[in-house]
């Protein structure tokens, strides 16, 4: 914003020129060289061709108020900062170095006002991990199939001959190009055979196609992109090229390999203009070779150092450094820019002196977080910390955070950096204050360093959290507790849990209820007896009550004091509509349980037998397969409740019974079973089915267990099971089905199961 006042109060006061006709610029011009569309007030993020005004991305650019091109430009360049993830990292370096070299006074000031933040808006934009356009997953993945389909169709015309295998190469290669062009993404990972293709297509462009600008230009920024090795030999001679030396040596840069390091070294020796300088500075900081380390000093030397000049030397000795130079003269020439008046040197002095970790460096980064003003550069102080390794780091950073003159954005960035830090729960008091803030944004940040601690330091964390529950009842921060409490469940929060219990909020109970749902607290007196009342309270939300419910079948204790079964019981059995899900938990739960009464099997076996509710019922069933069903008088009731169901329609939960009883070796399903059988679609279904003739041990039950056979799919899982079955009654049924004429499907796997039999004994 001081900027923007700053920029206005020149324009008004170096000129009257302000009129009706709008006078072009040549940073202007430079602009809509590489956004045709500003013309029309907006910028095409989504390159479609149309202007979009979406609810989470809006393409125009601003409604100018002031029909002046110097403000047209700042309007665009900030709409640009605002909205720099929607921006492929090549447009953005145009924009860079748009910026670098500004023509006029008033375009040099815009240019120093601007070229540090694009430039830091490049690394943010790399760091994402995305090069190209910024798409939603679902537009990313089109994208992808379709860069994969045009590499696939270049590659089956590859393999042909003649003109149309030509021109199915061209068309497919021409379509590819263009989406590169536009910044779409690349198919990620590619295969190898993709990855061939495309580079041996751009390289291809690199040695017939110089005459093609835009082409040339797109097969070097691609190989950067892929980090192309193989095409270094090809990109080097480009380098004395007038057209493309500039993003030949942007090229290898991004390639990082050191194979052209010589060819770098002796190209800055040459003193080249200031553009192809800068760029051979950066290539060399990607590379990070100690080699460079000398020349790049040796400049800093030099006089009247233009701004992006230095800042590129002092960001690549950075790069340098990260890289595992850490040679003192980095530190020394970085620290002497810590003082300077320009925010931008001393963010690349902060980012390249972050890789040091000797006393000296990482004090005079300490001093910053007093003393510096910038924002900018203090978000990147911040941001840097959290991987310096110093035990001053964290309480530098908690200062921060706890000065109310920070900001909101920086104050995130604090609870970002100590959340990641490795002795961040050193600070972790003042993120788990900020669990209560007013501000949603900050609250959020607070809630993921404290994931951020978990993952570190779960016992430490929960113990903080804990103590701080005790303590602190604010309504925001119980809310934000007990979601984390559910989120990271450890058992150190059980005492604070039971406390939260009680809470008058829903929000509180209904976390704090999952909580111990997913902790399973066996055998704590207390916390069933609290989870026990609340199931039965009418006055407890039921969202509530269906935790509790679930943390009771979770723990899967009860005792006479409680009676904790009677509770699920009448749950179960409730009538009303609103209730399902309790009542489908409360099932679930009890299957948890041991050593139910006969009265409540009795009254599962009813819901199982006739309940409306087929998701319900299914739960009944699966329930009583969970206690396991003997008695004949159970059995009985399981049988008659089976004999109720329509086979055609009922097929899922007639299969669960058939296994209950075929479990229990009772072969009373087995008529039922039979009418069963032709509705079963699935192999799952059949399998499930013939299992459980087998395990009902009985004549009939192996006889149709033999018959499921007819199914050639089931052919080896009767097979199989058959060498474990009681072999006299087995080979009993088999005589008795030969004679009977049965299909040939019978036949083989009869003549099978007789061999494997033989075999055995």
């Amino acid at each position: 914003m001081k900027h923007k006042i700053l920029i206005t109060f020149l324009i008004i006061a170096l000129g009257h020129s302000l009129s009706a006709d709008i006078v072009s610029t040549p940073l202007g011009n430079r602009l809509r060289q590489i956004f045709p569309e500003i013309r029309d007030n907006y910028i095409d993020l989504n390159k479609n061709g149309k202007l979009d005004r979406l609810d989470d991305m809006d393409e125009r650019i601003s409604d100018f108020l002031v029909q002046d091109d110097q403000l047209q430009v700042q309007e665009t360049l900030e709409y640009i900062k605002t909205n720099y993830r929607y921006f492929p990292v090549r447009t953005l370096e145009s924009v860079r170095d748009a910026l670098n070299s500004p023509e006029g006074t008033i375009n040099e000031l815009i240019g120093l006002n601007y070229g540090s933040s694009i430039s830091q808006l490049i690394e943010k934009r790399i760091a994402m991990g995305e090069y190209g356009l910024y798409l939603p997953p679902s537009a990313r993945r089109v994208a992808m199939a379709e860069m994969s389909g045009f590499l696939e169709e270049m590659n089956q015309a590859y393999k042909k001959e003649g003109n149309q295998a030509e021109n199915q190469f061209s068309a497919a290669k021409s379509s590819l190009y263009s989406m590169l062009e536009k910044g779409y993404p690349l198919p990620e990972p590619m295969t190898e055979n993709e990855k061939e293709i495309l580079e041996s297509t751009l390289i291809n462009t690199l040695i017939r196609e110089q005459s093609n600008n835009e082409a040339v230009e797109t097969a070097l920024y691609t190989l950067g992109l892929i980090r192309s090795s193989r095409g270094i030999p090809y990109i080097i001679p480009l380098v004395s090229h007038t057209s493309y030396s500039v993003s030949s040596i942007r090229s290898l840069g991004a390639i990082g390999n050191l194979e052209a390091l010589d060819l770098l070294l002796i190209a800055l020796e040459e003193n080249p203009d200031d553009n192809k300088k800068i760029e051979i500075i950066r290539a060399l900081g990607s590379m990070g070779a100690r080699e460079s380390l000398q020349p790049l000093l040796s400049i800093l030397n030099e006089e009247e150092l233009s701004e992006p000049l230095l800042k590129a030397v002092l960001d690549s000795l950075g790069k340098i450094a990260a890289a595992g130079t850490k040679d003192r003269r980095i530190s020394a020439a970085l620290a002497e820019y810590l003082n300077s008046a320009d925010p931008g040197l001393r963010i690349s002095a902060v980012n390249g002196l972050a890789a040091f970790n000797d006393q000296a460096t990482v004090a005079s980064l300490l001093g910053l977080f007093k003393k510096e003003r910038s924002e900018t550069v203090l978000l990147t102080l911040v941001d840097r910390a959290a991987g310096i390794e110093n035990q001053s780091i964290v309480p530098s950073l908690s200062n921060l955070l706890q000065n109310p003159q920070t900001s909101l954005e920086l104050k995130i960035s604090c609870l970002e950096a100590i959340g990641n830090h490795r002795d961040g729960i050193k600070g972790v008091n003042g993120i788990l204050a900020e669990l209560s803030s007013s501000e949603p944004e900050l609250r959020r940040a607070a809630y993921d360093a404290s994931k951020a601690l978990f993952r570190s330091d779960s016992t430490a964390l929960t113990a903080s959290l804990a103590r701080s529950v005790n303590i602190n009842k604010d309504l925001l921060f119980q809310q934000q507790a007990a979601r984390l409490f559910a989120e990271l469940p450890d058992e150190g929060s059980i005492n604070s849990l039971l406390a939260m219990l009680d809470s008058e909020d829903p929000e509180v109970k209904r976390f704090s209820t999952l909580a111990l749902y997913r902790i399973r607290p066996a055998g704590n007196l207390r916390i069933t007896t609290a989870l026990n009342k609340m199931v039965s309270n009418e006055t407890e939300p039921l969202d509530v009550r269906i935790n509790a419910v679930r943390a009771l079948g979770a723990a899967g204790f009860d005792h006479p004091s409680v009676n904790v079964e009677q509770t699920l019981i009448t749950a179960a059995n409730m009538r009303d509509a609103k209730y399902a899900q309790l009542r489908y938990f409360s099932l679930k739960a009890l299957g948890q349980m041991s050593g139910l009464t006969d009265d409540s099997v009795e009254k599962i076996i009813a819901i199982a037998g006739r309940e409306r509710d087929m998701s319900i019922r299914e739960e009944a069933v699966r329930t009583l397969s969970s206690i396991g069903i003997a008695g004949k008088e159970r059995l009985d009731l399981i049988s008659s409740a089976l004999e109720k169901l329509n086979p055609r329609t009922n097929t899922s939960i007639a299969i669960q019974f058939c296994e209950l009883l075929g479990e229990a070796g009772n072969d009373s399903f087995i008529s039922f079973a039979k009418e069963l059988k032709p509705y079963l679609e699935t192999i799952g279904d059949k399998r499930r089915l013939a299992y459980s003739f087998y395990l009902s041990g009985t004549d009939e039950g192996y006889e149709n267990f033999i018959m499921m056979g007819e199914d050639r799919e089931l052919t080896d899982f009767i097979s199989s099971l058959a060498e474990s079955a009681d072999r006299e009654l087995l080979t009993r049924v088999i005589e008795r089905l030969k004679r009977t004429g049965v299909n040939s499907e019978i036949l083989e796997l009869t003549a099978i199961i007789e061999s494997e039999l033989s075999y055995s004994s």
